[in-house]
């Protein structure tokens, strides 16, 4: 028998596997599983979409099996009562180095990436070493990625990044909105 489990309120973020009745007490509730067939369920994550002035995106070519070689943002699971904004500072402090500016939630999708089921939130941000001496973004996950580069989402083909085209679209469109109403007298 195997059983992982991770909690997110409310969600339960890790697959789950029973070969008999297993009982779990967590905050009072107490959570039984039962033998049945693999049923995974979804893991929630958050993914930091970062432009700079240019309008250009933050990504690095991914190292490890889930996506090699695709381009990828900032992110990662969320914790345990951890709201997404917190998980995305976090993530960004833990694979750039630095503190990232206020961030905005543009979106969210659930989708099956890399054989697993994720519900994935999607936050942009335009700025980087926030309250902090140190504003040099580097790469603090060297097994997992390459260095992290500026990307033009535009001249990004189909298929080379990990994030959906309409989420790229649309944190553009955020871009390039905050821009435009930063000029406005």
């Amino acid at each position: 028998m195997r059983i992982d489990i991770q909690t997110l309120h409310p969600f339960q973020v890790q697959k789950v596997y029973s070969s008999e009745v297993q009982e779990y007490h967590t905050d009072g509730c107490a959570i039984k599983f039962r033998d049945e067939p693999e049923k995974p369920m979804y893991a929630v994550g958050v993914s930091v979409l970062l432009t700079n002035k240019k309008g250009q995106l933050l990504l690095a070519k991914r190292k490890n099996n889930s996506g090699a070689g695709l381009l990828s943002t900032p992110g990662g699971r969320i914790e345990y009562n951890e709201t997404v904004e917190r998980a995305a500072y976090r993530e960004f402090a833990e694979e750039c180095g630095c503190n990232l500016a206020p961030v905005r939630i543009i979106g969210w999708r659930k989708h099956n990436r890399f054989n697993n089921h994720y519900f994935m939130f999607y936050v942009h941000a335009t700025g980087w070493g926030w309250q902090s001496r140190d504003n040099e973004i580097k790469n603090c996950i060297p097994d997992k990625s390459e260095d992290w580069a500026w990307y033009n989402v535009q001249e990004l083909t189909p298929g080379s990044c990990t994030e959906p085209q309409d989420i790229l679209d649309d944190v553009m469109a955020a871009h390039y909105n905050a821009e435009l109403a930063r000029r406005r007298p």
